[in-house]
């Protein structure tokens, strides 16, 4: 039979659990007893709930963290917020979506451990690999590494998709984006997504004789789920047939990618990244 904690005892695990919370600038004073259990929170849920952000050793993700829910307005900056903002951002961390943003900081810290390659050098290669997309009137902005994360792509094979497009010419890259266009394999450039512009590397990927093919079954796609986004087991289900046609085990990843069957599912478009963003409290 568990042994009831006394307040003395509950307080001090809730403190313990809270520190590295308060260590980003919030008041300690609002971690207490009375406000767990005022915010209708067991103690036990509380401590599960605060595990999400104090897990992480590394103080740049949980500062990588903060500055996204706060660029997104899911928490006051630490020195305005009340108990109920922080239980409310740490709720939106279980969630899919802060799921998704916990995984694009891992990746980054990842980055930071990587021996001679930073985040900085990293992001400088994917803009240098997009340099001619860009020239097609695709937003400079999509390019950035939380996106690549966000695909569900290591850098290194974005960098190897830009190249199906970029190892051309002007006049060629015109060709097979009009092409594409045409269709409706990518929307235009002024409105495409990035997740629009993986879809297009990957089709490039295609042999010439499967690219008609791919294009019919992607409007039937459509036309079944809507243009707003592809369901991945309907996508599934549709490429069979395009999947069987390949033999290695490299070409069917690629079409697996191009169903829509990454590990890790793309951020809401609606959610900005400031990795550089830092507004905080105190972070000494």
């Amino acid at each position: 039979m568990t042994r009831r904690l006394s307040p003395a005892e509950a307080q001090a695990v809730i403190t313990e659990a809270s520190a590295r919370i308060i260590e980003q600038g919030f008041d300690a004073a609002m971690f207490t007893t009375e406000t767990v259990i005022g915010a209708f929170l067991p103690i036990k849920s509380y401590l599960r709930l605060a595990k999400q952000f104090t897990r992480h050793e590394d103080r740049q993700i949980r500062d990588g963290l903060l500055d996204h829910a706060i660029s997104n307005n899911i928490i006051e900056k630490p020195g305005s917020a009340t108990f109920a903002d922080v239980v409310k951002f740490l709720k939106y961390l279980i969630s899919p979506v802060g799921q998704q943003v916990q995984y694009l900081e891992q990746q980054k810290a990842k980055l930071r451990r990587k021996p001679g390659f930073s985040p900085d050098q990293a992001q400088a290669q994917i803009t240098e690999a997009s340099a001619r997309i860009v020239e097609h009137g695709f937003d400079a902005a999509l390019f950035t590494i939380d996106a690549v994360y966000g695909a569900g792509l290591p850098i290194s094979q974005f960098l190897k998709l830009a190249k199906k497009f970029t190892m051309f010419d002007r006049g060629f890259r015109d060709e097979l984006l009009t092409e594409a266009i045409r269709s409706n394999i990518i929307k235009a450039p002024s409105s495409a997504t990035f997740a629009d512009v993986v879809n297009f590397l990957y089709y490039l990927r295609l042999p010439f004789e499967q690219r008609s093919k791919y294009s019919v079954q992607k409007a039937k796609l459509c036309r079944k789920v809507g243009d707003d986004g592809v369901v991945q087991e309907a996508a599934v289900k549709i490429f069979k047939p395009q999947m069987d046609d390949f033999a290695t085990p490299q070409k069917r990843g690629s079409i697996l990618e191009l169903a829509g069957g990454v590990e890790v599912p793309p951020v809401v478009d609606s959610l900005t990244f400031s990795p550089n963003k830092r507004a905080r409290g105190d972070s000494s």
